[in-house]
């Protein structure tokens, strides 16, 4: 579930992955709640939050160490890695 403003590039980049898409609310807000709700009420559906969710933090984490690992002279990398960017 995305919100509907959500650029229609990374919805295309989730489709093509073969995840269906669901595009609730217009704003983040409104299509968070709406994911929770349909989480809580679903017995094969599971939220996990773009930025707070142990998986997606260890994601972002394993992509500093491969960034260091690959490229060796990397001295310092400072970059904003959220659910937009990723």
């Amino acid at each position: 579930m995305l919100q509907v403003t959500t650029p229609q590039i990374k919805k295309d980049s989730i489709r093509a992955l073969g995840a269906q898409l669901v595009e609730i609310g217009a704003t983040y807000d409104e299509s968070f709640i709406d994911a929770c709700r349909e989480a809580e009420s679903s017995t094969t559906l599971n939220y996990v939050h773009p930025v707070s969710d142990v998986d997606v933090v260890a994601a972002q984490g394993t992509i500093g160490l491969e960034i260091l690992e690959q490229l060796e002279d990397v001295v310092k990398n400072i970059y904003s890695l959220t659910s937009k960017n990723m």
